[in-house]
């Protein structure tokens, strides 16, 4: 019976699975432990990866051939990425082990940079630097690579099978392309090696012709073809009063820009407003500061005053430009009908070469505003001033103000900041005047008179708006450029307004002076910001 009863027993296979699942929950237990931790570390290594990610682009955006480039692209990493402290410190939400002894177990502050001169065939190549702020090396850094140091997370329930803690780490690489924001679509073609700096103070005649012209001399203009949006409010084609406008550009362009050619309806007029000249149905100022005018209208356009029919030439000698009666209009001074009657600067001069079209081999290029020009004008404004005290408004110490002649810009920026002791003045001023005498022996007189300030306050531009007399606009590589094509935009330029645009005629011409190379507005967010370069990540 002892012996059936242990055969039953050994051949009964009812409960047989159980020490299996027994002896399997060992394993299952470890399995279900690893994956919670492995997806706590890809978690970790996500957020290593972000922060990396941040800290190239942050880099890359300071790497613009300056001697002090890689000096602030490591700052704004370490600034904005890498302190304790700072507003915006990126932070991991799972690291809970002190690896780097500083007391913290979520800041991320171990990042190393890398810099390389270019990127080709998907592969940085000659490396610049690591970990150096040489001056040599940070004019030839265009690729950063960021490294985030390792950091660890103790895992949770991995330990069962012997593994205490997970290691994750990042890098990432970025470098800077093209793109443009924030600025007019205006563009004029540059001389071969064009150095923005280098024409300082330079007066420029732009103008534009007709779609059929091939002429490449430097000052033609056009505009950059790039999606541009128009004020609110207004109608009408995208580009055909952007001149006047005062708007951000919401759109920003990728590394290609199309230049647009020839004449666009009512640019000229658009861009007259900016002087308080309305014509041809241009709207009023706007509240963005569209169509708005500046508040020093010095210029080359006068005032006229026209007395007829007088019985003698001394009562033709007795108007002045604040007589009543007459009738009024304006002119250019630089007219060729007028200029002979003009014996006072009628505004800021431009150049005579300019104005002849013999400046140089680029002859809509000038040389500045002459001693002769700035002595003549400010002799007969501004009596008495030094050219020093100009430059000290402008933000020159004593004792070290340049030996060159202050620029057009510079006098507006030291009239402007005593506008009512420096400009109001000369409102009405008389710089010229043509006397006639008729088949009748009466007389006819013609006044020519100052007009430097605005007479319509509804129309002046709102604080918060850049200098209507200012313009940030691209220097253009226009070699075999004819028509529309991809334009090579080489740098960025500040110009001054000088003269209003002739709206009539084949050149549609107008003057301005160059103040060197755009400066960026930083963290303002004003009309004509630019930025020439984003930061892209690599890889």
């Amino acid at each position: 019976m002892v012996g059936k009863a242990i055969r039953k027993f050994g051949g009964d296979e009812n409960g047989a699975i159980a020490p299996l699942y027994a002896l399997s929950l060992f394993g299952l237990v470890a399995m279900a432990g690893v994956g919670f931790d492995y997806a706590r570390v890809m978690a970790l290594d996500s957020e290593l990866q972000n922060a990396a990610d941040q800290a190239a682009l942050a880099a890359a955006s300071q790497l613009d051939g300056k001697t002090d480039s890689i000096i602030r692209a490591i700052q704004a990493t370490n600034a904005t990425f890498a302190a304790s402290d700072s507003d915006f410190v990126n932070t991991t939400r799972l690291s809970n082990i002190d690896d780097d002894s500083d007391g913290e177990t979520r800041p991320i502050t171990q990042i190393s940079y890398t810099f390389w001169e270019d990127y080709v065939d998907d592969a940085p190549v000659n490396v610049v630097s690591e970990q150096s702020t040489a001056s040599n090396a940070a004019t030839k850094a265009k690729v950063v690579q960021v490294a985030i140091g390792n950091r660890q997370v103790r895992y949770a329930l991995t330990p069962i099978v012997g593994a205490i803690a997970g290691t994750a780490g990042a890098t990432a690489m970025a470098t800077l392309t093209s793109a443009y924001c924030k600025v007019p679509p205006l563009m004029f073609c540059a001389p071969p090696g064009f150095d923005a700096d280098d024409y300082l103070g330079a007066g420029l005649k732009l103008h534009s012709l007709p779609n059929t012209s091939t002429d490449s001399n430097p000052g033609i203009f056009g505009f950059l073809d790039f999606p541009y949006t128009r004020p609110a409010g207004l109608s009408g084609n995208n580009l055909t009063t952007s001149l006047g406008w005062a708007n951000t550009n919401e759109n920003c362009t990728a590394d290609e820009v199309e230049a647009q050619p020839g004449v666009v309806d009512k640019q000229s007029e658009a861009f007259n407003t900016r002087f308080a000249i309305y014509q041809n149905g241009i709207p009023s100022c706007m509240s963005d500061g569209s169509f708005c005018s500046a508040k020093n209208l010095t210029k080359q356009t006068v005032n006229t005053k026209t007395f007829t029919n007088l019985a003698t030439e001394a009562d033709a000698a007795l108007k002045t430009c604040t007589s009543t009666g007459g009738t009024s209009g304006t002119t250019i001074a630089t007219n060729p009908d007028v200029a002979p009657y003009i014996n006072q600067p009628a505004g800021y001069d431009v150049e005579g070469c300019l104005l002849a079209g013999n400046c140089s081999t680029y002859s809509r290029i000038g040389e500045g505003w002459t001693s002769t020009q700035y002595n003549a004008y400010m002799n007969f404004y501004h009596t008495g001033t030094s050219a020093n005290a100009v430059f000290q408004a402008n933000g020159y110490a004593s004792g070290s103000e340049p030996s060159r002649t202050p620029t057009r810009y510079e006098v507006y920026k030291w009239e402007n900041a005593d506008y009512d002791n420096r400009v109001l003045p000369n409102q009405n001023r008389e710089v010229g005047r043509k006397t006639e005498l008729r088949s009748n022996d009466r007389y006819d007189v013609t006044i020519y008179c100052t007009a430097p300030a605005y007479t319509d306050a509804t129309q002046l531009a709102p604080s918060s708006v850049k200098d209507r007399r200012t313009l940030t606009i691209a220097a253009v590589d226009c070699t075999d450029l004819h028509g529309s094509a991809v334009v090579d935009i080489i740098n960025w330029v500040d110009v001054f307004l000088l003269t209003t645009a002739q709206p009539n005629g084949n050149e549609k011409s107008f003057y301005v002076e160059m103040n060197g190379e755009a400066v960026p507005p930083g963290s303002n967010n004003s009309f004509q910001g630019y930025t020439k370069r984003k930061a892209v990540l690599i890889r």
